[in-house]
């Protein structure tokens, strides 16, 4: 794994990989030893993360603290707990989960962002998470990104099936409005 980024960051001039589309603190030693790969190089890995597993372990944090080169994305799914669960399907308390982590990582000393997928999300509900982040680390805010979902076709029939119409997506690299509001 760790060759092909190498390659495609090479084939196209940049200076950050990443593995996206999987939870990438699922397979804790892999990371560790993907890490261990990168602080050879002149890279830096971007851990793409629902931050679940970071929230629920500190100690993970620390680990991962010793880990220079590496830059930890956590993505927010909803801007409250009960848009949470009906976008994620997990328990409502779990929305803790992405704060807790973002507060350990900034107390860890390990560069972090947090990004909130706000395609299902009122202007109120967007101050209010943002005001969190706020509370969290005001320096959040300077990085934080408000992500738009992009309509692959199993995200499509999965919120087609929940009856859940986004605000906004991501195509073509714009975001697009809908008729939602």
């Amino acid at each position: 794994m760790f060759d092909g980024l190498v390659r495609s960051a090479q084939k196209h001039g940049h200076n950050l990989i990443s593995a996206s589309a999987s939870e990438g603190t699922l397979g804790r030693q892999h990371l560790f030893e993907l890490l261990d790969l990168v602080g050879e190089t002149d890279y830096v890995y971007i851990l793409e993360t629902n931050g679940m597993t970071l929230g629920d372990d500190p100690e993970f944090v620390e680990q991962l603290a010793k880990y220079k080169q590496l830059h930890v994305r956590v993505s927010i799914k909803g801007t409250d707990e009960d848009l949470f669960h009906e976008l994620t399907g997990a328990h409502r308390d779990s929305f803790e989960l992405p704060f807790k982590a973002l507060k350990s990582l900034v107390a860890s000393g390990v560069s972090c962002n947090a990004c909130v997928v706000v395609s299902f999300s009122d202007k109120a509900g967007v101050h209010t998470v943002k005001q969190r982040l706020f509370e969290s680390h005001p320096g959040l805010l300077k990085s934080l990104e408000l992500e738009s979902i992009t309509m692959f076709p199993k995200v499509a029939e999965r919120l087609a099936r929940s009856n859940l119409k986004p605000s906004s997506i991501r195509a073509g690299g714009k975001i697009i409005m809908t008729d939602r509001l």
